[in-house]
């Protein structure tokens, strides 16, 4: 919700000045939440105007409102992996009749296939043709494509861990992977230009929001070996291996 809020930020505050689909598999958008995001993010772009004279700026900041900027946000919902697929499919023709699309977000991608399917190798193959769709969209209309793969608990004779639901399968599917924390913090495991590492982040009332850069170093030195160590305890594919996909 923070990503298809930001979105939506005019060019002259340094957003893209696009609009968003937010595709939701498992009724997690809360409209009352996405209102306060967005009307934070209208606050934010007031802060940044404050005693400013240009006239795009004070223009575009005059035609900004919640109601404009939700506007913008496509929410479609699905209740089956079968809906989903179908959604999918039609993203193409949707996306060609609205070109100011720059985001596409799927949450989650893994909510429908982890009980609708007892062939494994049949999940994956499916799983295969949607992320290909979705990196087509990506490449034809240059935008970017954000999924949320939710994670689960692997038991096997070694103990118990943590472990991505699609499996490592779907990880090759991605470009860049990111390890989202309830404790707060972000990890970069895999990317095409970037080396691991780790973002400390807050849930507030305006949305998602950096912690103080204050502490931010003791934060990061007093996790530096746990979290590490717990990257390396999942498993967690070597970003010296990855495969660039444009």
């Amino acid at each position: 919700m923070q990503l298809v809020c930001d979105v939506r930020i005019p060019h002259v505050f340094g957003g893209l000045e696009g609009e968003a689909v937010y595709i939701d598999t498992q009724g997690g958008v809360v409209i009352e939440r996405l209102v306060s995001m967005a009307t934070a993010t209208i606050q934010h772009c007031q802060q940044i105007a404050a005693g400013e004279t240009d006239q795009y700026v004070v223009a575009a900041l005059s035609e900004m409102s919640v109601d404009r900027l939700l506007s913008g946000i496509h929410i479609l919902s699905c209740t089956t992996h079968i809906q989903l697929l179908a959604i999918i499919s039609q993203l193409p023709h949707f996306l060609h009749a609205h070109r100011k699309v720059q985001l596409v977000v799927v949450d989650s991608i893994s909510f429908h296939f982890r009980s609708s399917f007892e062939d494994l190798s049949l999940r994956t193959r499916v799983l295969t043709n949607l992320a290909q769709s979705l990196q087509s969209c990506a490449r034809k209309f240059n935008i970017a494509v954000v999924v949320t793969n939710q994670m689960t608990t692997r038991v096997s004779e070694d103990g118990a861990r943590v472990v991505p639901c699609l499996g490592e399968s779907w990880a090759h599917a991605c470009t860049t992977r990111l390890l989202l924390q309830g404790s707060g913090y972000a990890f970069l495991l895999k990317s095409p230009t970037n080396k691991q590492t780790l973002a400390h982040f807050q849930i507030t009332e305006s949305g998602i929001r950096d912690v103080a850069s204050d502490s931010n170093n003791v934060l990061e030195r007093d996790v530096d070996s746990t979290c590490i160590g717990k990257m390396e305890d999942m498993n967690m594919e070597n970003p010296t291996k990855r495969q660039k996909v444009s």
